[in-house]
């Protein structure tokens, strides 16, 4: 069931976050992040690979090269948000508003979007295969 968090995945916050990505880290594989505002923070290059995601703001925040590869991202915005180079590999977004994100470069394969808003997005480029969209 997608409400419940496994046992196995950490919760992280958006201090912890942004105080290990501040020292250099940036795999954050298999975490629960849930209820923050991370708009117009700077993640380049963070590994999010099979975490999940839940009502997160990441409103014009630089994400370009991250990795989404099997996450589960519910709820999150990502409006005007740098997505160049991201992958979201077999990755699972629903209700996620894309618009005006640069999605540049970026990996959708496998890739589910369910209800989600992609108006106004830049796909120029991006790798796009065997992605499946629900309105």
């Amino acid at each position: 069931m997608i409400d419940e968090d496994p046992r196995w995945m950490k919760r992280i916050t958006k201090e912890e976050l942004l105080s290990k990505y501040a020292k250099g880290i940036r795999n954050f594989e298999d975490v629960i992040l849930r209820n923050e505002d991370l708009s117009r923070v700077n993640l380049e290059n963070v590994d999010f690979i099979g975490s999940k995601i839940t009502e997160v703001k990441f409103t014009g925040a630089n994400l370009k090269n991250a990795n989404f590869s099997s996450a589960l991202i519910t709820n999150v915005d990502f409006s005007e948000a740098d997505l160049s180079f991201a992958n979201f590999k077999n990755a699972n977004l629903i209700k996620v508003n894309l618009s005006g994100a640069n999605l540049k470069n970026t990996v959708l394969d496998g890739t589910y979007l369910w209800y989600s808003n992609y108006n106004v997005v830049d796909l120029s480029h991006a790798l796009i295969h065997n992605i499946y969209v629900t309105d």
